[in-house]
């Protein structure tokens, strides 16, 4: 109440319950003036929650599970209701969101609904109203078994769901005499069972997911997973991942096993997915790789005798250039005339395979490098002709050569 009118108690300030009855005539339509319309305001007790009003406490009962009976099946659901300040309650029960029935609470007290719920799970809510504060709790009744079993699959055996293998191959095992599994109806002994895939099944390499299922009389399935992990046999020693090497140092690429290594018939070394090394039988020794610029994937693969692979993972490894400007002085630059009229110079230097070899002219240092001839290198040394344009004959040249990736 905002502001008091004549006649009534001074009750501004403070909060009434009140009930508003809007009629019309019946053959009046829904847009009819309103003026045709009347307004009846019936008010009741009037009490003060003040500032320091709190809300009221609702104590509604715990899921209710009903698997007996005929359907539909008629069904009490209760909750205590109380107010500290004793204030009068307004309590609304609803059935999925709607509302169901309605009652007046002093302090504290009991309400309920009873209603012939149908099969399957219907949300119960309690709304209570003190004019001021409101309280809402809810729960749920369930009509038949729908409440999957539930399946544990955590045997010490596999701790964390995870049972690792280190081997070329390995075989499911039967992992349900270690799975426990309970069902809200239906006995633990009389739950069906099931894995997939099944036990025997041999698998390679890699994660694989067994996926346990626990099926009760209602249909009701629950699952747990448990995933066998292949790991491999070899792993690369020699370095570590993401190492660094500079420009023409070799790679040495070592291994240990973890089988015997007269299991091993075949060793292949891959970059960048290629096979560049094959072995026969284990890698006794570390093999050197030298590879060009850039970033490179090192990946060593075993075969046992029945071609069965296991590989380490990728290691990853950078080949930079030691030249901060990302190029490489190339040394050893010959160059001879092929004329007697010296009007026609032949340049040779050597091309690393998968590089870019730019050979470049300066006439006194000082001036900008002019690139006279660029190629991708593949190997071995190249000879350039170089013919001296007219101005600089007699005077003094310098030529490079620079790589980059």
């Amino acid at each position: 109440i905002q502001q008091g009118i004549g006649g009534l108690p001074p009750v501004t300030g403070q909060y009434i319950q009140v009930r508003l009855i809007f009629e019309r005539k019946n053959a009046c339509d829904p847009e009819c003036n309103p003026e045709l319309c009347w307004l009846t305001v019936e008010c009741c007790d009037i009490f003060d929650v003040g500032p320091a009003n709190e809300p009221p406490v609702i104590e509604i009962v715990d899921p209710v599970v009903d698997v007996s009976g005929s359907l539909p099946r008629p069904i009490v659901v209760s909750a205590n209701v109380s107010d500290r300040n004793g204030d009068r309650l307004v309590a609304t029960w609803s059935i999925d969101g709607e509302p169901a029935a309605t009652e007046v609470i002093v302090g504290e007290d009991n309400t309920e609904i009873s209603r012939d719920f149908p099969d399957g799970v219907t949300e119960v809510s309690l709304h209570v109203s003190d004019g001021q504060n409101t309280a809402t709790a809810s729960t749920s009744v369930m009509v038949g078994d729908h409440i999957p079993p539930v399946v544990r699959c955590d045997a010490p055996e596999y701790a964390g769901g995870n049972l690792r293998v280190t081997a070329f191959t390995a075989v499911i095992p039967d992992f349900l005499p270690s799975i426990t599994a309970t069902d809200n109806v239906t006995p633990s002994q009389q739950l069906a069972l099931d894995q997939t895939p099944p036990p025997g099944t041999v698998v390679s390499q890699g994660s694989h997911a067994v996926t346990i299922s626990a099926g009760d009389a209602a249909g009701n399935v629950g699952r747990c997973t448990i995933y066998v992990i292949v790991e491999p046999v070899v792993r690369v020693t020699s370095f570590s991942n993401y190492s660094i090497f500079d420009l023409g140092e070799t790679i040495p690429v070592g291994v240990s096993l973890s089988v015997d290594p007269g299991e091993i018939a075949r060793t292949e070394i891959l970059v960048d997915g290629i096979v560049v090394r094959t072995i026969q039988g284990a890698l006794a020794a570390p093999v050197d790789l030298d590879l060009p610029l850039g970033r490179h994937s090192i990946v060593v693969a075993v075969f046992d005798r029945n071609g069965n692979r296991s590989e380490h993972r990728p290691r990853l490894v950078m080949v930079r250039d030691p030249d901060p400007n990302g190029f490489i002085p190339v040394q050893g630059i010959t160059a001879d005339w092929l004329d007697a009229e010296r009007r026609t110079l032949v340049l040779t230097f050597g091309t690393p395979e998968g590089l870019n070899c730019k050979l470049q002219h300066s006439a006194d240092l000082q001036g900008e490098w002019q690139t006279i001839h660029e190629l991708t290198g593949a190997g071995g040394r190249v000879d350039v002709p170089y013919e001296v344009p007219d101005g600089i004959a007699g005077q003094r040249s310098y030529f490079r050569v620079l790589y980059s990736n």
